[in-house]
């Protein structure tokens, strides 16, 4: 219970800033949203070994915390440390080597959808998109004897109409999704739709 009044204070705290300053160390991520080549959202189960990330939960699509190394090389900074960011969580959740993640994905898609807020954690995350070259079934093959198992325990997609019904379940599917799946999932209904059509579905799903 004092926890919980603990979090609920410092995220007031840090909405009351207008947003200009984080008052309380965070571990910045990369949720990264991977779309197939048949336009669905890929869909990763986090494994039950992931006591501390809300383990059997679905996540949208993998997301990694920032090094150095991906801003940082030796002295200089990258040129694009999300390139490089994106570059490194692919290879390492899905276990591919540099050459096959260029094979599967395409890199020239990437886009920085938003910065959101995980006010459950008081963590700020930067919400990217990419497609890659495979359907979902083609793409387990691909990585099924090197994906990291203790963080990925299984993987499905989502078609994007599917999307609302999902935001709409809320909170009732609560337990189904990883806390932060559902600003994910907005944010890419909303960057390959519009906000023009999320309001009409969500006055449709509004009962």
């Amino acid at each position: 219970e004092k926890q919980k009044e603990w979090r609920e204070q410092i995220i007031m705290e840090h909405m009351n800033s207008g947003l200009r300053v984080a008052n309380y160390p965070n571990s910045l991520c990369l949720h990264l949203i991977i779309e197939t080549s048949d336009g669905k959202v890929l869909i990763t189960e986090i494994s039950q070994e992931k006591k501390n990330d809300y383990p059997r939960t679905k996540a949208v699509s993998i997301g990694e915390q920032i090094e150095l190394a991906d801003f940082i090389d030796q002295k200089d900074f990258q040129e694009d440390f999300v390139t490089e960011w994106t570059r490194r969580a692919v290879c390492e959740e899905f276990g591919l080597s540099e050459q096959q993640y260029e094979r599967a994905f395409d890199e020239k898609s990437l886009r920085v959808l938003s910065l959101d807020f995980e006010m459950d954690i008081y963590n700020f995350a930067l919400v990217c998109t990419m497609k890659m070259r495979h359907d979902c079934e083609e793409f387990k093959k691909l990585v099924s004897s090197t994906i990291e198992q203790k963080e990925i325990s299984d993987m499905q997609d989502m078609h994007v109409e599917d999307i609302p019904v999902v935001l709409m379940g809320y909170p009732g599917n609560e337990k189904e999704y990883h806390p932060s799946s559902y600003l994910r999932l907005l944010m890419f209904y909303l960057y390959k739709n519009g906000r023009s059509e999320e309001r009409r579905v969500g006055k449709e799903c509004d009962p």
